[in-house]
């Protein structure tokens, strides 16, 4: 297991030399994964990029020092960053939206959120319901809110908001069919139960454990051609080798999403036999 999982999967308050991970700013070659859809992240926080004559969608950035690398991976595709009429974001974390408002103030992008997420991308971060202000970003100027069902359009492009609460209140995936292929993409949102994330009594989050319980049995019915992790670490198939390079046929495999579901469930049932207070 990499170090950028076990942090993820195992996060404590131990700030060292090794947070974030390396990889987590790490270049990584862009490259087409069908039709209008590309990836342009790093080599491990992720970053998709949807393309029209109209103008550009991207779909998560990464943290702030990951906004260079994203428009250098756009600029080798032979695209203008300057195009990017939206950034939809998957989960209001520093590691997927830290740089929302770089993107925002040099593209005037508008930043699309689950409502949910609204107040956490507006105040950089505060008051989230596992780290508190631990772990803090630019706050972004303008936020606009969607719903389970709302749709973002732009020029031929059409992005459906998949509502997917539990990671964040208002986590969101997205989902995407190319009106040329029928191919349909799932851009999915963290599944990630964190070891310090308190599901009884969160007062900044009652419904969390419910959320999550919701969100896995929705998302088993989930049926797309690719799927999209806001992390590399969960498409990379079991068997492939540490040093494997990325490919669109990571994408294709529906067991990617069906593993991520069950390692929640897993998380999510272990910690709710533990009740605060009671042996």
């Amino acid at each position: 297991m990499s170090v950028c999982l076990m942090i993820l999967l195992s996060f404590s308050c131990r700030w060292g030399e090794d947070w974030p991970p390396a990889d987590w700013t790490q270049q990584q070659a862009p490259f087409a994964i069908e039709g209008s859809v590309y990836y342009v992240g790093g080599a491990e926080l992720t970053a998709y990029l949807l393309v029209d004559e109209a103008g550009l969608i991207l779909i998560n950035v990464g943290m702030a020092e990951n906004v260079s690398l994203v428009f250098d991976n756009i600029r080798q595709l032979g695209f203008d960053p300057a195009k990017i009429h939206y950034l939809l974001i998957t989960q209001a974390h520093f590691d997927h939206a830290g740089g929302a408002q770089s993107i925002q103030a040099e593209t005037q992008a508008e930043v699309v959120a689950g409502f949910g997420d609204t107040s956490l991308l507006l105040s950089g971060g505060k008051n989230d319901h596992v780290f508190g202000d631990r772990l803090l970003f630019a706050p972004v100027n303008r936020v606009r809110g969607v719903k389970n069902g709302d749709h973002i359009q732009c020029g031929q492009l059409t992005v459906e908001a998949v509502a997917t609460p539990g990671h964040t209140p208002g986590s969101t995936s997205w989902r995407y069919e190319d009106a040329k292929t029928g191919k349909t993409f799932f851009f999915q949102a963290s599944l990630s139960l964190l070891d310090d994330a308190e599901i009884h009594n969160n007062a900044l989050y009652p419904q969390v454990a419910q959320d999550f319980a919701s969100t896995l049995e929705k998302l088993t019915r989930e049926n797309a051609d690719f799927y999209l992790p806001d992390h590399l670490q969960f498409a990379k198939p079991p068997d492939a080798l540490a040093d494997a390079v990325p490919n669109p046929e990571w994408f294709r495999d529906r067991s990617l999403l069906t593993r991520q579901i069950e390692r929640c469930q897993k998380a999510l049932d272990k910690k709710m036999t533990v009740i605060p207070g009671k042996d």
